[in-house]
């Protein structure tokens, strides 16, 4: 079973249900974005694909499922909605995942250098819930410039790099899949001067003004 929480123009999802035979449901806030991707994007909905209308944090709230797989991909502009980026969304996050699950976040910044803030404190909120976050910046060249950014948070150890993408290779022949999973980031990111985002303070705002900068 699998979660999206948002749909964007239902490229990932869709990718998933022609790949596989999960249970999907995608959340997300707005119709309009819904009705985008079903009119311009060639998204439709199937017995084992459904869209729920609703904020991605209160879904969680009102459910009792759990997920092997949870993918968080939902935007204001490029930032994240604060309130999907704290730690008290992350420990709800992990309460819905089966044992082994993986939580797949979709982010917009730099991986290294000043202007990776934002980064930076979305991994430490991950790191604190969960034994392993692992970090694929997708053009896996220069760190310090603006990319679409792809980490998932688990609590199995896939080892480093040489292990996960022999495990890549031996479990997919999806080519762009072996493309990210070859942009491993192994470097160590030192996350101590970064804030701990909770509900009471969360400068994603700010954080993603800079990488934007």
């Amino acid at each position: 079973k699998a979660l999206f929480i948002g749909l964007g123009g239902g490229a990932m999802p869709l990718d998933l249900h022609r790949r596989t035979d999960a249970n999907i449901t995608v959340v997300e806030i707005d119709p309009q974005i819904v009705d985008v991707a079903k009119n311009f994007f060639n998204f439709s909905e199937d017995e084992k694909l459904k869209v729920k209308i609703d904020d991605g944090r209160i879904f969680l709230k009102n459910s009792n499922e759990k997920y092997d797989y949870i993918v968080v991909d939902a935007y204001i502009a490029i930032i994240p909605p604060f309130h999907l980026t704290t730690m008290e969304f992350v420990e709800d996050l992990k309460s819905h995942l089966n044992p082994n699950g993986i939580v797949l976040i979709n982010l917009i910044s730099p991986v290294e250098g000043p202007k990776a803030a934002l980064l930076r404190s979305i991994l430490k909120v991950y790191k604190n819930s969960f034994k392993n976050v692992y970090i694929f910046p997708t053009n896996g060249a220069d760190y310090g410039k603006l990319e679409n950014v792809v980490m998932f948070a688990t609590d199995v150890d896939y080892g480093n790099k040489a292990d996960f993408t022999s495990l890549i290779k031996q479990r997919s022949s999806d080519n762009r899949t072996r493309e990210l999973a070859s942009h491993y980031y192994d470097k160590e990111v030192n996350t101590s001067a970064d804030a701990l985002l909770t509900d009471d303070f969360c400068p994603v705002d700010t954080e993603g003004a800079l990488a934007l900068s």
